[in-house]
């Protein structure tokens, strides 16, 4: 009992991270959100293309199906801060019986503390219960291949194919893990194996949903996420007019900007592989091996992820990282008073690591409190003018909904909007969010008076999206057709006029 004191900060920090979600109402900090959502409302076994996405596989849409419910926002926000949660545990589990419970309690803590980790569990979104599948995933396969459990290490192959079910690029541990297993453990190779087949096994999922989608088996939409890389978007009107189809088609257009923004994106990424190599070269010979799966498993992942340009991508990474360097501080404890010596450094570690992490994680939580209390602002001005609902505004602020709206559907919570990325390749989009004409701001407001719109609510970067529109967020300059209602939230909230 006594090694399982990192129970108590993983409680605490939970507890708090929950806290937070009760207190902003589960505020959504992602737009991603919304393309998961609908997503979620579109899945229908009788309409086979609904169940692929070339951005997100099943598994998440499928969750928020089954069990967001009427509500679903806080279930997708309990979720994130279940799945950190759990990370966190698996932490604490690896460590303790490899390292003590004072070392095991830092582990947890850094993981814990770290921004990426600390802000995604607050976040609604499928990367924080990815980073759990995927985390647990290795973590137990490595302890299954260091005793020989074969049965152990197809539960860990199952969490992992899970965790490609939740997120694609989870797919780029499969090979790291095999090779990294085989080096490390070459005996081990029936449990190893049985790992990957089963890894497969369940990622699959998405490949027979894509068959029967009748989409290629392994179609995505990693053309734009590369596109984006390294030319400039116009996000108010896509898919741009230029993008090809395929990933090889994208790097030739200017293999040179595609280098160089590929190396700028690596640049994030070195410091993660140094200190997994590092953790190498410091582990005592007992959790050297360990140390050697974990780099080669980061080695195959992260320059792969960096290909997306995402700044969430090396997420799965930071615990991973942290475990590695922590059993490799394993060594101090077996000296003598080694245990006061982790203790010590262990505590110097926590208090560096707060000082230098907790500044961006209170900033990232008093971003978030701004933003709701904007968007709360924002939607009391539009009702008090007469809107009823969200689908009678059209905004182009994407992070912008009405937090008082409890109804479930996308539509309900969130304004139509241009849609950004979600206009690439989201099947069923437009049923929730139907595309208006931005050519002009004549066809523009003939279209938000089609479909029920009656207000807008701008940002000053409305004139990039439809030509003249952009002087409807100053009241002196309001076009023909539009009322000026007010200005709250960093919104130019504005209701048109006339059939």
């Amino acid at each position: 009992m006594r090694r399982a004191w990192w129970v108590v900060p993983t409680l605490l920090v939970t507890a708090c991270w929950a806290w937070w979600g009760v207190t902003t109402d589960y505020y959504v900090t992602l737009n991603d959100f919304w393309g998961l959502l609908v997503i979620a409302e579109q899945l229908n076994p009788s309409d086979p293309r609904s169940l692929h996405n070339g951005f997100f596989p099943i598994g998440y849409p499928l969750l928020l199906r089954l069990f967001g419910g009427s509500s679903v926002l806080a279930f997708a926000f309990l979720f994130s801060v279940a799945s950190a949660a759990a990370v966190l545990t698996g932490v604490g589990v690896f460590l303790s019986p490899r390292t003590g419970p004072v070392l095991a309690i830092t582990g947890v803590v850094l993981t814990a503390l770290h921004p990426l980790v600390f802000q995604h569990a607050v976040t609604s979104s499928a990367d924080m219960p990815m980073t759990a599948a995927l985390v647990l995933g290795v973590l137990l396969l490595s302890d299954a291949l260091e005793q020989d459990a074969q049965r152990q290490a197809l539960v860990a192959g199952a969490l992992i194919g899970g965790a490609v079910l939740l997120r694609y690029h989870a797919a780029a541990v499969v090979a790291g893990m095999a090779l990294g297993g085989l080096l490390a453990w070459p005996s081990r190779w029936k449990a190893l194996g049985g790992a990957c087949v089963a890894a497969c096994a369940v990622g699959g999922i998405q490949v027979g949903l894509n068959l029967w989608a009748d989409v290629g088996p392994l179609q995505t939409s990693q053309a734009f996420n590369l596109y984006k890389l390294f030319n400039p978007v116009d996000w108010f009107h896509l898919p741009p007019p230029d993008l090809p189809g395929s990933v090889w088609a994208v790097v030739q257009m200017n293999p040179d900007a595609f280098r160089q923004a590929y190396l700028a994106q690596l640049s994030g990424v070195w410091p993660l592989l140094g200190l997994a190599a590092a953790a190498v070269a410091l582990a005592p010979a007992g959790a050297r091996r360990t140390a050697a799966f974990l780099l080669v498993i980061l080695v195959g992942y992260l320059p792969l992820q960096a290909l997306g340009g995402s700044p969430r991508g090396p997420l799965p990474a930071v615990p991973l990282v942290i475990v590695a360097l922590v059993s490799a501080a394993g060594r101090v404890t077996q000296v003598p008073r080694g245990t006061w010596l982790a203790g010590a450094a262990g505590l110097v570690t926590v208090v560096m690591a707060a000082w230098s992490w907790m500044p961006a994680n209170l900033g990232f939580l008093r971003g978030q409190e701004a933003n709701r209390e904007a968007s709360a602002s924002v939607e009391a001005m539009l009702r008090a003018d007469g809107v009823r609902f969200a689908g009678e505004v059209y905004t182009d602020a994407g992070e912008f909904y009405f937090v008082s709206t409890k109804r479930a559907r996308a539509g309900a919570l969130h304004p139509l909007t241009p849609g950004g990325w979600l206009r690439v390749d989201l099947y069923g989009f437009e049923r929730s969010f139907p595309q208006l004409r931005l050519t002009s701001i004549d066809e523009f407001l003939a279209d938000c008076r089609h479909y029920g719109v009656t207000h807008l609510a701008l940002t000053p970067a409305a004139e990039a999206m439809v030509r003249g529109l952009g002087a409807a967020v100053t009241p002196t300059t309001i076009p023909d057709g539009l009322r000026w209602v007010g200005q709250t939230g960093g919104l130019a909230v504005v209701a048109i006029e006339g059939p």
